[in-house]
């Protein structure tokens, strides 16, 4: 247990020599929705006992300044910091363990779902879930329904009393409120030939 915790020490002191200490951004990066400091602390005890062998570099360094590869500049975000991003090797060994973990799941599943003792359990269960799962879809779609009558309402209502405001004319006295603006004559519409 008192390995866990230096590791997990020794990741927390690599993201405050990045961030500055600023625990925000340490909180915020993640690789593949996983917080950096899980996948370099899991990387960092599969390096320990053999499992892996992902570089020191990556694991000591996760998180970059990303640098264009045309300039070889550093590249800078919408609010103008310099961007940073996760090592490639640390992204790309991420990426394959997420496409293995994906391929079991689907292994797993196609062997319930195809195994004559199990299938039978497996339809079931689906059903089962599907009808659960109604009501739910009823009442979102109801509760979907009434704020998007809700929004509309309100912005119909904005828009009517936008173009019922008073306005003032020249000599500072308010006039009266616009009035319906005058419709346009009906036309007529030729059949489509």
């Amino acid at each position: 247990m008192k390995n866990n915790r230096t590791v997990v020490k020794s990741s927390s002191m690599v993201f405050e020599m990045f961030n500055g200490g600023d625990t925000k951004k340490q909180a915020e990066k993640k690789v593949w929705s996983i917080p950096v400091g899980i996948v370099v602390n899991a990387m960092t005890a599969s390096n320990a006992i053999g499992t892996t062998a992902i570089s020191r570099e990556a694991l000591g360094a996760p998180l970059r300044l990303a640098i264009d590869a045309k300039t070889n500049e550093v590249k800078f975000t919408d609010k103008g910091e310099p961007r940073i991003v996760v090592a490639k090797e640390i992204n790309d060994a991420v990426k394959a363990m997420r496409e293995n973990f994906i391929a079991r799941l689907v292994t797993e599943t196609n062997s319930v779902i195809t195994n004559p003792e199990t299938a039978d359990l497996y339809k079931a269960e689906a059903a089962a879930c599907v009808k659960a799962g109604k009501p739910i879809i009823a009442s979102d779609a109801i509760l979907k329904k009434n704020a998007i009558a809700k929004r509309d309402a309100e912005l119909v209502k904005a828009a009517i009393e936008h173009a019922n405001a008073t306005v003032k004319d020249d000599s500072g006295k308010k006039s009266e409120p616009a009035s319906k603006p005058a419709s346009e004559p009906a036309r007529e519409l030729s059949p489509v030939a």
